[in-house]
């Protein structure tokens, strides 16, 4: 994994979701996307996802690489992926780096991943790397912590570097569209909807934004993650400080605070010992590899979408072109292919409908 963050534990009802409008968080089965030639595309009862981190270099064999990845998605039952794209900061403005694919490379990815039958969604997100080489005004060197100097001259900034994406995945056909994830400090801003109105303008397919799963407070904040009018998926890493067999009940007890039909974002952990106290960790570690930790966690995240009525799930992650047969290890505890993990996901997304 790229990046880390800091996700505090939601222990309290939140009585104000009540009053909640009910189109800010439309199940997926409600409300199907609309495809590029405006017809709809089949209901799904969840969104069954992985997440595609697409990291891109001279040279790289997009269309090959993504064509291996989805089908390797969807023999895990999956029904969409997720590109995560990185992009950079300076403490005044967003910009495409070196590794962000450009636009005509993000559209063959999209086009790979569909010709597999697969739907397709996209987000940029903010390279913590970058942060970290940086002190961008950001104590926790992380997306939920960076605020830039002047934030309405960086979401100018960031619509117009998002909008030739955002043209290239509806040309390509993607059903999905990220308008940004976990931008805590300012995600509520409202210059987000210059960036709404800018993409909007070239893609119509859905809009969401990932928003962090935080605090209470935080909660009730979600309707406007991104600007309003926009479905919010909640990345979910929530610090859970309790013993494997307590997961799936802390996990429902967690997602019970989110409204009805929020998708699950960005679901992953390490297959460490007790990993589970700081799930955002992903670094390289000495604790004793324990792929039951990752086992347990992705099998309570994914029953918790059942009993709380969620929207699906998407797991962190693949990393595009990499191999596939990578098991968890100390250096790299993430990943869950070709391992226990790779199998609980499978498991989930036969629980929630897939074949």
């Amino acid at each position: 994994m790229h990046h880390t963050r800091w996700i505090a534990a939601a222990t309290a009802t939140l009585a104000a979701f009540a009053g909640f409008q009910a189109t800010a968080y439309a199940s997926p089965a409600a409300h199907p996307d609309a495809s590029p030639a405006g017809h709809q595309v089949a209901k799904v009862s969840y969104q069954r996802g992985i997440d595609l981190d697409f990291y891109w270099y001279p040279g790289m064999k997009v269309a090959a690489d993504v064509s291996t990845d989805a089908k390797y998605a969807k023999a895990l039952g999956a029904n969409t992926v997720m590109f995560s794209i990185p992009f950079y900061t300076s403490i005044r403005e967003p910009y495409a780096g070196s590794a962000t694919p450009p636009p005509a490379q993000l559209a063959i990815a999209i086009r790979a991943a569909r010709a597999t039958g697969l739907q397709v969604g996209f987000r940029p997100l903010l390279d913590e790397a970058n942060l970290n080489q940086k002190a961008l005004n950001d104590p926790a060197d992380s997306r939920t912590g960076f605020l830039p100097t002047n934030v309405a001259h960086w979401l100018a900034v960031y619509a117009k570097m998002v909008v030739p994406f955002a043209r290239a995945a509806q040309q390509a056909g993607a059903s999905r569209l990220w308008t940004g994830a976990e931008l805590t400090r300012f995600g509520h801003d409202k210059g987000w909807a210059q960036v709404t109105k800018a993409v909007r303008g070239v893609f119509k397919g859905a809009l969401l934004f990932a928003a962090n799963w935080v605090t209470p407070n935080d909660l009730s904040r979600l309707p406007g993650s991104g600007g309003q009018g926009l479905t919010v998926t909640a990345d979910a890493y929530p610090p859970m400080p309790y013993p494997l067999s307590k997961l799936p009940a802390q996990w429902a007890a967690k997602a019970k605070a989110l409204p009805k039909g929020t998708v699950l974002t960005e679901v992953g952990i390490a297959a460490l010992a007790n990993a589970q106290y700081k799930p955002y960790a992903y670094k390289p570690s000495s604790a004793p590899l324990v792929p039951a930790v990752q086992v347990a966690w992705f099998n309570s995240a994914c029953g918790a979408v059942v009993t709380d009525h969620l929207g699906g799930i998407y797991f962190w992650s693949v990393n595009v072109g990499r191999s596939l047969t990578i098991k968890p290890t100390r250096a790299t505890p993430a990943e869950f292919t070709d391992s226990p993990g790779a199998t609980a996901i499978k498991a989930c997304f036969s629980k929630l409908g897939g074949s």
